[in-house]
C-alpha cells in the first residue's frame, strides 16, 4: 500500500477537473396501466414468446429481496396450468426481484414459449395464476422446499471470495450486513408474507410483451 499510494495520487492528481455539476435524471422503467404490446413475425416454425411484467413500488430491504426470491421460485401454479393442464408450454420461467434506485420497486416476470393458437389461453392463466396465489397462498410445501434451497445455496456461498465481496458491498450501499442473522430471517417467512407481496405486484403496473407467428 505504502508504495501504490503514491502513484494513485499521481494519477488522480493528473485527471483534467472541469468542475461541471452532473445532474442525474431518472428513468421511468415502465409506463403506468395495464397493457399488451403484441407484434407478428414471420418464422419457420409457428412460436409465439410471451413476457408478462409485473411493476409495484415497494420497500427496498433484505428481507423483501428473499421474499420475492421465495415468490419467483413458486412457478408451480404456472406449471399445473399452463403446462399439464392446457399443454400451452413445456416450461415457465418465473423471477421477483425488489430494487432501490430510482425508488423501491417490486417487479414479477413470466416467461415462456407456447404456440400461437394457445396464446391467448396462455396469458389469461397467467393473470388467473397469480390471483389463484393471492386468494388461497402458496402451498406450504413448495415453500419449504424453496427455503432449503436459499439456505443451502447460501452455507455454500460462504466457501468463495465472491461471497464476501458482496457482503462488503451490501453492506457498504445499504448499512446492513446480510451474513448474518440469514437462516433465521428465511425460516421466518410465512407464506402470508409472499401472498402479501403478489398482492402488492398484481395491484401495480402490468405489460406483456408477445412475439408471435401469424394465426
Amino acid at each position: 500500500m505504502n508504495a501504490l499510494r503514491p502513484l494513485l495520487e499521481k494519477y488522480i492528481a493528473s485527471l483534467p477537473a472541469t468542475r461541471k455539476e452532473v445532474k442525474l435524471i431518472p428513468k421511468t422503467e415502465v409506463l403506468p396501466g395495464t397493457r399488451t404490446c403484441m407484434f407478428e413475425k414471420e418464422q419457420q416454425t409457428p412460436t409465439c414468446s410471451i413476457n408478462i411484467q409485473y411493476f409495484a413500488p415497494g420497500e427496498f430491504s433484505f428481507r423483501n429481496q428473499q421474499i420475492a426470491s421465495l415468490l419467483g421460485q413458486v412457478p408451480i401454479i404456472y406449471t399445473k396450468t399452463i403446462r399439464e393442464e392446457a399443454g400451452a408450454a413445456y416450461s415457465v420461467g418465473a423471477g421477483c426481484s425488489v430494487s432501490y434506485y430510482p425508488q423501491g420497486k417490486f417487479r414479477l416476470g413470466v416467461r415462456f414459449p407456447t404456440s400461437p393458437e394457445r396464446r391467448d389461453l396462455a396469458i389469461r392463466l397467467v393473470d388467473e395464476g397469480i390471483d389463484e396465489l393471492i386468494k388461497n397462498g402458496p402451498n406450504v410445501e413448495d415453500i419449504n422446499k424453496a427455503k432449503e434451497y436459499l439456505l443451502k445455496v447460501d452455507q455454500s456461498n460462504r466457501t468463495v471470495n465472491e461471497y464476501w465481496l458482496d457482503i462488503l458491498g451490501y453492506r457498504w450501499n445499504h448499512g446492513y450486513d446480510k451474513s448474518k442473522g440469514f437462516e433465521e430471517m428465511i425460516n421466518g417467512i410465512t407464506p402470508k408474507d409472499i401472498q402479501e407481496m403478489a398482492k402488492k405486484i398484481k395491484a401495480g403496473d402490468r405489460i406483456a410483451v408477445v412475439m408471435s407467428t401469424p394465426k
